[in-house]
């Protein structure tokens, strides 16, 4: 039997060096599957970074690697120990990407005792996402 054209919501949730060593990699060639992962180009266009390759690439991680376990964003996710939203980050707090780089790093630092690290990721990827999260300012 061929495989199915459905596609499937997943999400990469774990901390530290297995997840990004053992299980990240696995996913690699799993985005043509990815119910979230084909939201990206909608929420581009609905936030505006849509010319912007980094925000890109920063929105697919952020749809692949588990965010949305506790995140929303634009009305997708789940709302989990009491994190928000993050459709308008960036608007809301005013902060820039590199602002995002050092808060996903390291939440502990700005008073975050539920979030663990992201660094794990690599500074490209926490770039990227810092890109992505400054540029989400609400639809």
């Amino acid at each position: 039997a061929g495989l199915s054209s459905r596609k499937i919501r997943y999400a990469v949730v774990g901390l530290g060096h297995i997840a990004q060593v053992a299980v990240l990699p696995a996913f690699a060639h799993a985005k043509e599957n990815s119910e979230l992962v084909a939201l990206v180009p909608q929420w581009a266009e609905e936030e505006g970074f849509q010319d912007d390759p980094q925000a890109i690439a920063g929105a697919t991680l952020f749809a692949e690697s588990g965010c949305m376990n506790c995140h929303v964003y634009l009305g997708e996710g789940a709302a989990n120990l009491g994190a928000p939203d993050l459709s308008n980050v960036g608007a809301a707090t005013g902060k820039n990407a590199a602002y995002f780089v050092e808060y996903l790093s390291n939440p502990a630092a700005f008073g975050n005792q539920v979030m663990g690290s992201y660094s794990y990721l690599g500074q490209e990827n926490l770039e990227a996402l810092g890109v992505f999260l400054a540029a989400s300012k609400g639809p």
